[in-house]
């Protein structure tokens, strides 16, 4: 890929004993990934992210592996490395869940959908797309497309993207629920529309906050005023009970 400055006089030349591959495999034809793409259904333009996974990836800008993104005329689509926005993200390995942090803005248009345009990643049983905005979950592999409104001055981070490799996290079983934080912000996701209680305590047992879920897929609940620690969400419909360890920092 090549960057064009405009007004640079810049020239790049590759002399002829230097115009050789190296060793390096070539990324698109040896490595499985998970593609998703975001439409503009008005102007029919679209942009994709790509993702992936090697165990000697790192979470941040990989120059062997990654690409940073490039704004064009199709909505802005990237996911979030550090401080990098990248249009291939390559991860390393993970266990259990992973969530990505995805950006997006419109293009002045008012109706969008983001699909799971490939997916060939080996492990992994769930894919499921976060709006915070809607207070959404999408199970992208039973339904590929999530249709979505966006106009401006929306949150660019309203989406993050769920992987699991539980078998147990499945949209028909009870092992549905999990919790990350963001800005300050304990989200809590589960695709059972079953009205759940949740009860948020400190590692000493104190209850900080409590609360039912009433069938949302998303929840949210403000603990900016929280001090810095290990916190416990614990949830039960009655049936189930399962608890979630996280921190806020």
């Amino acid at each position: 890929m090549l960057q064009l400055l405009t007004g640079s006089s810049s020239a790049l030349v590759i002399p002829s004993a230097s115009r050789v591959h190296g060793a390096l495999s070539w990324f698109k034809n040896a490595q499985a990934r998970l593609i998703l793409t975001a439409i503009d259904q008005e102007k029919s333009t679209a942009q994709q992210t790509v993702i992936s996974f090697r165990d000697n990836a790192t979470e941040y800008y990989d120059r062997d592996f990654d690409s940073r993104f490039l704004q064009g005329f199709a909505p802005q689509f990237y996911s979030v490395a550090g401080s990098e926005i990248l249009s291939t993200n390559t991860l390393p390995d993970f266990t259990g869940r992973k969530y990505i942090q995805l950006g997006f803005a419109g293009n002045g248009s008012g109706n969008y959908n983001i699909s799971l345009s490939r997916n060939d990643l080996t492990g992994i049983n769930g894919i499921y797309l976060v709006d915070e905005q809607e207070g959404n979950v999408a199970d992208l592999i039973r339904t590929p497309v999530y249709n979505f409104r966006s106009s401006a001055g929306d949150n660019p981070s309203r989406f993050k993207l769920l992987l699991t490799q539980n078998p147990e996290v499945t949209p028909d079983a009870k092992a549905v629920f999990s919790v990350y934080v963001s800005d300050g912000v304990i989200y809590l996701t589960s695709l059972a529309n079953n009205d759940r209680e949740f009860r948020i305590s400190d590692v000493t047992g104190r209850l900080l906050t409590h609360g039912h879920t009433r069938g949302k897929n998303l929840l949210s609940v403000n603990a900016r005023n929280y001090p810095r620690g290990l916190y416990i969400v614990a949830i039960d419909d009655g049936e189930y009970f399962q608890k979630e360890k996280f921190l806020l920092n």
